[in-house]
């Protein structure tokens, strides 16, 4: 039978940014990894990075932002694996 946990929703949230911000960030290295006129044009290759570039420095935001309403109100974000800046 499966046992439910019960997580805070801050928590939660938290986790949801952290999971996305780290997919965009896969995203991006790979297309950085990626050689012109190979299977990419560079200009795609240059407008994927610019995108997933931006959508990784929104989610920082979001995530500074949640943690700053959390420190507002008092509710301590529990430490995950994931380091914030790396």
């Amino acid at each position: 039978m499966n046992q439910i946990i019960k997580i805070p929703y801050e928590q939660s949230r938290r986790e949801f940014f952290l999971s996305l911000r780290d997919s965009y960030r896969r995203k991006l290295r790979w297309w950085k990894q990626q050689y012109p006129h190979q299977q990419y044009a560079p200009s795609e290759i240059h407008d994927k990075c610019a995108e997933y570039g931006a959508a990784v420095s929104y989610l920082q935001d979001v995530l500074r932002l949640l943690e700053a309403e959390s420190a507002r109100i008092g509710i301590s974000q529990p430490p995950t694996g994931r380091t914030e800046e790396a």
